[in-house]
């Protein structure tokens, strides 16, 4: 089995996929929509999508349809993995791969069909479509220049049946002191059983200003993949210790708890109104020694 290979971007919240290759000076890209499908397909069943491919560029672009597993990388990110890799669907997958070409402006739909086999595994699988883009030939003796990269959409299978899905929140982080709010709370939680599925948590932020629940970016969770997710207090204000108690809930409902203390306090504003304070006190015994009080009797 061939050695995981990165893949340099983070490919399963983005709102976007580009590819950039050039043709003499002009810049050409491929978009494609959606950039991400999410199934639960039963053992002996088959789901099929639609993925639409477009040239937003001036030039004709040819492209080349491909298929990986991938994994979950730390961070986020996407690692392609060779057929047969754990949690992989690449022989699941059904799409024609026919090279085509795209004239500017123009779009097309690739449909691919997803065969879940009798004997699957519950749990998550995961692959994409990939997308190798290249100028098309040039009409006109004008150069090229060849690819730079592949895009994909990528596809997310759950196998419905008794799944792990587990999970654990490894560390909780903020800041020791601050001067000035937002506070913002770091959680990195991983995900310890089978099969993907999106994490939900708060912070309780606790402190002078009282009690707020704040609630965690929601994030999507590969298997034995951590990610860190952020929850911030909105408050520009702080002052004094601020309590944070972190719950982060598990595929299975089960929930694991964390804690951070920071402390806050405005450095500048608050030596100011310090040496206000002290100012204050030093005038007024310095007007009661220079002036008393005289009592007339009646």
């Amino acid at each position: 089995m061939k050695t995981l290979y990165r893949l340099g971007i983070v490919a399963a919240l983005s709102l976007a996929t580009f590819a950039v290759v050039h043709q003499a000076q002009a810049q050409v890209s491929i978009s494609l929509f959606p950039v991400s499908f999410r199934y639960d397909i039963p053992r002996g069943s088959s789901q099929t999508g639609v993925i639409t491919v477009s040239n937003p560029s001036e030039v004709p672009l040819s492209l080349q349809v491909e298929t990986e597993n991938f994994t979950g990388g730390d961070g986020g990110t996407v690692e392609y993995a060779p057929e047969g890799a754990k949690y992989g669907l690449l022989s699941w997958i059904t799409v024609d791969k026919t090279p085509f070409t795209l004239g500017p402006g123009q779009k097309r739909e690739i449909s691919f069909t997803v065969d879940v086999p009798e004997n699957a595994e519950v749990g998550g699988h995961y692959g994409t479509i990939l997308f190798r883009a290249a100028p098309a030939a040039s009409t006109d003796g004008g150069s090229t220049i060849g690819v730079s990269g592949r895009v994909g959409s990528i596809i997310l299978v759950s196998v419905p049946g008794n799944a792990n899905r587990s999970g654990e929140l490894v560390k909780v982080d903020a800041p020791a002191f601050i001067q000035y709010g937002p506070l913002t709370l770091n959680a990195t939680y991983k995900n310890t059983g089978s099969v993907h599925y999106v994490t939900k948590g708060t912070v309780t932020f606790t402190g002078i200003f009282g009690r707020k629940t704040v609630n965690f970016d929601e994030k999507t969770v590969l298997p034995e993949v951590q990610r860190d997710t952020l929850a911030t207090l909105d408050k520009t204000w702080l002052i004094g210790p601020v309590f944070m108690k972190a719950s982060m809930e598990a595929g299975d409902g089960t929930v694991d708890t964390g804690s951070a203390t920071t402390f806050a306090f405005p450095i500048i504003p608050g030596v100011l109104g310090i040496v206000l304070i002290l100012a204050l006190i030093y005038g007024s015994r310095i007007v009661k020694k220079k002036f008393k009080i005289v009592r007339a009797d009646g």
